[in-house]
């Protein structure tokens, strides 16, 4: 089983209450190290050990989903000795069980207190082949020596040792450059295989794993799971699918059960974390980890300097001396249990990339500094004065956390003091929190109406929200109701015309035609097409756009009977729009495009011939002036 104990408690193993205390002794000999015989009782050093059972074993391999690098690190271990490392909530120490379990079957393994004085002591002699450490070997990491010689007794002992590293970046750089020795870094298994892996081991009907697992979709497993999620995790996710079973939540309720579940959970262990006050720095590392989880160190440390800046501005509390960020922070990683893992990416540099191992947890961090008087105010104007556009979804994402849960909270004043505030990006950092609000059911209400208001407002900036919040480069917004407030800025510019409103707009359609269900798009499209009003003259502006960026898409669709007919339709609607100029430039180039392709331009035109059915004078006069191109009469 996948173990929660905090570094230091791992000692008493607790698995299922069955170690056996013993003790071992030896004397040095001109190594330094026990040659196991004629010690007398003063020279005995006794040192408890936890004696791993079979039984201990064979329950760390229930469910045990082997990481990436296992095999490969097993390998390794046949030399003798690895180190493993990274942080909390990585599985280090059941994969260290895991690997000793496979090394030497069913020998006796040993858990080693690291207070123990290895230079007194020998492998095998106490009966073990198998030894975990979960330290330091009593500070004798960084004796190269030392390490050379205890390698070679393991090897004469047919003995192999796992030692489970503290988290401490400088010596695992340090073992790794001057050491031959491995040092491995524990990746977690994907999360949801975790889970699926403790699934069957407790539930082995297929049938009711299946109900239990009823309207929970593995994207939302997948998302509660994220890479670098604690083997822990799944099991917290195990628990409240139980809790659902057992209070027979309803298949489409669960989702929501469960989030609220690992909130709950997630919100208590914050609390309990936050018992002692923190101070403004503290505070600036915390909600800057949870803002910017998943980014690096560099964009922490910088995000959580600015964060600070702005909290003094905001009324901070005064202090005698100002504390240095980067020595604030790794206080705050540890109490917080928040993990800074190297990741490591074919041809690029290795680089730290922050983690939450648990789910929910930045949540409930931004709720509490939400809700925390002097916070609030500096929170608020960090995040609509983010101005890297990389960084925009986690700080929209972050604001939308302002706003209480629950239908018709009138909680939304954060994210348009963002929309008036005049901040580089905060037009776009309010459209992604309004993104993050649509996709939330206690919230999609309040912000679905707010954006509406938005669409139709005298104010240029509501509506350049409104429309990003729709689609721009950082993001999308479900098509529904993505594409009727589109509409409604749309029509409003008829009686505010803005250039730059317009721009936005445009680039809204053509973000939800590149990355949603563009057939969609095409059907709203028509429909807007047979109205009157500003939206059907918008055609000529957007459908030349939508065709220039993907005119193979187009030419797909000839052959697919259920969608030539919204294609043949779009076209005709905007040649009959005010200004089809646009239009039959992109066609002329569409076609010229397609003249060394004759299955390609075959298709092009028996669009145009079936366009040419409507026997509407612009249309005819549309495809004359292209007929006049191809003679050359242009």
């Amino acid at each position: 089983m996948y173990e929660a104990a905090e570094p230091g408690r791992f000692f008493s193993i607790n698995i299922g209450e069955n170690i056996n205390n013993g003790f071992i002794g030896g004397s040095q000999d001109n190594n330094g190290r026990s040659n196991g015989a004629g010690s007398s009782a003063a020279e005995r050093s006794p040192m408890f050990v936890g004696k791993l059972s079979p039984q201990d074993s064979q329950e760390a391999a229930e469910a045990f989903v082997p990481p990436e690098n296992f095999k490969r690190t097993l390998r390794a271990l046949e030399k003798g000795l690895v180190f493993l490392a990274q942080g909390r909530g990585t599985g280090r120490r059941t994969m260290a069980r895991n690997l000793l379990r496979d090394r030497v079957g069913a020998g006796v393994v040993h858990h080693l207190d690291d207070t123990l004085d290895l230079r007194r002591w020998r492998p095998g002699l106490d009966g073990a082949t198998g030894y975990l450490v979960d330290g330091v070997l009593g500070g004798l990491l960084r004796r190269s020596a030392f390490l050379t010689s205890l390698v070679g007794d393991l090897r004469d002992a047919g003995a192999a040792m796992v030692v489970v590293l503290p988290e401490d970046d400088e010596l695992v750089g340090w073992l790794e450059d001057n050491t031959g020795f491995p040092v491995v870094r524990c990746v977690p298994p994907p999360g949801k295989d975790v889970l699926f892996a403790h699934l069957m081991a407790a539930i082995p009907d297929e049938t009711r794993r299946s109900r239990l697992l009823d309207g929970v979709s593995p994207e939302f497993l997948e998302e509660l799971l994220p890479p670098g999620a604690a083997p822990g995790a799944a099991l917290q996710v195990l628990d409240a699918l139980y809790s659902a079973e057992q209070q027979k939540v309803t298949p489409a309720e669960r989702p929501s059960f469960i989030l609220a579940e690992l909130t709950a959970a997630a919100h208590q262990e914050i609390a309990e974390r936050l018992a002692v006050p923190l101070e403004d720095a503290e505070w600036s590392c915390l909600v800057a980890s949870a803002v910017f989880a998943g980014e690096g160190q560099h964009v922490l440390l910088e995000q959580a300097e600015q964060l600070h800046a702005t909290m003094r501005e905001n009324g901070g509390a005064p202090s005698v001396a100002e504390p240095d960020i980067a020595t604030v922070l790794p206080a705050v990683l540890d109490r917080f249990r928040i993990r800074l893992d190297l990741v490591r990416t074919p041809g690029r540099p290795p680089r730290t990339s922050v983690v939450f191992a648990y789910p929910m947890r930045t949540v409930a961090i931004l709720r509490h500094a939400w809700r925390k008087a002097g916070i609030d105010r500096g929170l608020l104007s960090w995040l609509r004065g983010i101005e890297d556009e990389e960084l925009v979804e986690h700080a929209g994402w972050a604001l939308a956390q302002s706003v209480p849960q629950g239908p018709g909270t009138g909680g939304l004043r954060s994210v348009q003091g963002c929309v008036t505030s005049g901040g580089p990006l905060a037009y776009a950092v309010a459209a992604s929190g309004m993104r993050a609000l649509l996709v939330n059911p206690d919230t999609a209400d309040e912000a679905r109406g707010r954006l509406y208001t938005w669409a139709s407002s005298e104010r240029a900036g509501y509506r350049i929200t409104a429309a990003l919040t729709c689609g721009s480069r950082t993001g999308t917004a479900p098509l529904h109701p993505a594409l009727p407030i589109l509409r409604q800025v749309i029509r409003s510019a008829e009686e505010y015309p803005s250039g730059r409103v317009d721009r936005v707009v445009d680039d809204a359609v053509m973000q939800l035609f590149l990355w949603d269900d563009r057939i969609e798009v095409l059907r709203a499209l028509v429909a807007w097409s047979g109205a009157e009003g500003p939206e059907a003259r918008y055609m000529s502006r957007i459908v030349p756009r939508l065709l220039r960026a993907d005119p193979r898409w187009f030419e797909s669709k000839i052959t697919d009977s259920a969608a030539v007919g919204l294609v043949i339709a779009l076209l005709t609607r905007t040649i009959l729009s005010r200004d089809s100029g646009h239009l039959r430039e992109v066609v002329l180039r569409w076609r010229r495009s397609a003249e060394r392709d004759a299955s390609r331009r075959e298709l092009v035109d028996a669009l145009l011939f079936a366009v040419g059915e409507n026997s509407h004078p612009r249309v005819r006069h549309f495809l004359a002036a292209i007929n006049r191109h191809d003679r050359g009469e242009a």
